[in-house]
């Protein structure tokens, strides 16, 4: 009888909660920059832009605040300047300097999971905070716009990242209840993703992103 009041009574709650939020579906994009840290090689890397690409679902708990989780394809990219021998015409006159331009990229599967809360007056702004699962999917390398080999690179990587996540944005609500969100977002890698022993490495990216989301309809529990 106690179990059966207790499923009566949450699925009041329940009901009550998903009638005064709103829960939304979406689609992101946007710009991200990278860097590692963590060793004396990485700190030598410099920063690289890229991109991702993603859904998300958010759900509303209370008034103002919602939990919401994303699958997104998500690219750290860094640069590195390459030194070699300068390259001398036949009067020994140098015509390059020896330097080749790497660009190094990790591929992930990103899964976030932020608890965000809406502010101001018309309830606008909004701050995040959670944490993110990264799967390592692929790296891939370019010289000086060149696509080149850096297969088995994984074999020196963790297959999983994990960190914290921090974001801060501002949403634009539509007529139709649809929604324009644009964040600026961190998430700082925690755990040592180099299989390497002695060295360590830890990510951290900053996003520009922007989300378009989808109100979804509630449906009536009324026959």
């Amino acid at each position: 009888m106690k179990k059966i009041s207790l499923i009566i009574v949450l699925t009041f709650v329940f009901q009550s909660i998903y009638a005064q939020t709103g829960n939304y579906f979406g689609v992101n994009s946007g710009l991200t920059v990278s860097n590692f840290r963590g060793n004396e090689e990485a700190e030598k890397n410099e920063i690289g832009l890229n991109y991702l690409l993603g859904i998300n679902l958010e759900i509303g708990i209370v008034k103002n605040l919602s939990i919401s989780a994303s699958i997104n394809f998500h690219n750290k990219s860094v640069y590195r300047d390459l030194k070699e021998n300068p390259l001398r015409d036949e009067n020994n006159v140098i015509i390059s300097n020896g330097f080749e331009r790497q660009k190094t990229t990790i591929n992930y599967f990103s899964f976030p999971i932020m608890a965000k809360y809406n502010f101001g007056s018309n309830h606008d702004y909004f701050i995040n905070g959670g944490v993110f699962i990264d799967s390592l999917n692929d790296i891939s390398a370019r010289i000086d716009g060149e696509n080149v080999s850096d297969r088995g690179s994984e074999q020196f990587l963790q297959p999983v990242d994990f960190g914290v996540a921090f974001g801060i944005g501002k949403g634009f609500k539509f007529e139709n209840g649809n929604r324009l969100n644009l964040e600026f977002r961190n998430h700082l890698g925690l755990i040592n993703i180099s299989k390497i022993e002695g060295e360590e490495l830890y990510t951290n990216s900053f996003f520009l992103q922007i989300q378009y989301q989808f109100k979804l309809k509630k449906h009536s529990t009324n026959s």
